[in-house]
């Protein structure tokens, strides 16, 4: 059941208000939403707007679609810049990228360094539908970020073959272009983090540090590694430069 805080002045519209469990919220719960929303309920004043909220809390789409027939901006932003899309881009939730667009979200609307909702479903992979609902929407796969990177330059970093199908290739292969990239991508039972370079020597770094920061028998203690073994791992992550399957360096 959903629950709300009454207070002096109005009633707020908490954030376990808005969060369900399912994809289908039981009549009863969707209901005190609604009536909460009729009643006036609004967000602490230094709270995230309640849609941007809801989709952070990976609520059903319901709960969104209410939010947005009650007058929620569908377009509305995170304390960061992160308009509501991009966030549930993000949580690969393919659904409540679906609701905001059928509720007026803008497609291209990116977050604080130019990355839109298309750029960060390409990096992030998963189910084609997170692809599929912003290109049907129309949005721009050669829109660039900050640092030059478009939706169709990450699908090409990535490896992402079937994404350049969906963007309107006729032909793919298997060719690389290194683009700059925000997501590390950790492989269950191959051992294989594939992401960019910057972003691998970043992490070589904080181990170093790590280790320097504790010395090696703290260090082996707190994380049941040794310093060695550690420092095997900082070295391939800066010099074991090799393509792995996917396409994409690892």
């Amino acid at each position: 059941m959903y629950s709300a805080t009454a207070t002096r002045g109005g009633e707020w519209l908490r954030a376990d208000a808005l969060a369900g469990s399912g994809i289908w919220p039981k009549p009863e719960s969707l209901e005190t939403v609604r009536l909460l929303l009729v009643a006036g309920a609004t967000v602490r004043p230094h709270d995230d707007p309640a849609v941007v909220s809801a989709v952070a809390s990976e609520s059903p789409p319901a709960v969104v679609r209410l939010l947005l027939e009650h007058g929620a901006d569908p377009s509305a932003v995170r304390s960061d810049g992160a308009p509501a899309i991009v966030v549930a881009a993000m949580r690969r939730n393919a659904g409540l990228i679906e609701e905001l667009l059928a509720g007026g979200a803008e497609v291209d609307a990116a977050d604080a360094n130019g990355r839109t909702a298309l750029m960060h479903a390409v990096e992030r992979g998963g189910t084609d539908g997170i692809i599929a609902s912003p290109l049907c929407h129309g949005a721009d796969k050669d829109r660039k970020a900050v640092d030059g990177s478009s939706a169709h330059t990450l699908a090409l970093a990535w490896g992402r073959q079937n994404v350049r199908h969906m963007m309107g290739e006729q032909s793919v292969g298997p060719e690389i272009l290194d683009a700059p990239r925000t997501v590390i991508d950790q492989r269950a039972g191959v051992v294989q983090l594939l992401g960019d370079d910057r972003a691998l020597e970043q992490l070589a770094m904080l181990v170093d540090h790590a280790i320097d920061d504790l010395g090696a028998d703290e260090f082996e203690t707190l994380v049941g590694a040794s310093a060695e073994d550690a420092h095997r791992v900082t070295d391939r992550l800066r010099n074991d430069r090799r393509t792995g399957s996917s396409g994409a360096p690892s």
